[in-house]
């Protein structure tokens, strides 16, 4: 994702913007978030894989649309305090059966996708 990706996204106009294994850049990724909300209509945001960790890290997880985790990855994102998921506290990790409860946390902390 260059910088000319942000001048060019209000020709581009996409309806939709999918985020899937992309080097974790939290920097560049502001900016085209910054570029998407001065566009006259916002496309659909999807962070799959690695991404979701970007967005969440960036603070702009709310702003997303679709988040698509496999599902060890709601421990991250439910875990308020964890900026990587190496970083994820012990008592929330590899707690398959409780995917909704860590669903809801993340969304109580503004970690999660719409």
């Amino acid at each position: 994702m260059s910088d000319g990706f942000c001048e060019e996204l209000h020709v581009l106009s996409p309806e939709i913007l999918v985020y899937h294994y992309l080097q974790s850049d939290v920097d560049r990724h502001n900016k085209v978030h910054l570029s998407i909300e001065g566009l006259k209509s916002k496309p659909l945001l999807v962070a799959a894989a690695e991404f979701m960790y970007v967005a969440k890290m960036s603070g702009f997880a709310a702003c997303y649309d679709l988040f698509t985790p496999e599902v060890d990855e709601p421990a991250f994102l439910a875990d308020e305090a964890a900026p990587h998921p190496f970083h994820t506290r012990g008592f929330i990790l590899q707690e398959e059966e409780r995917v909704p409860e860590l669903s809801q946390r993340a969304y109580d902390h503004e970690n999660a996708s719409r």
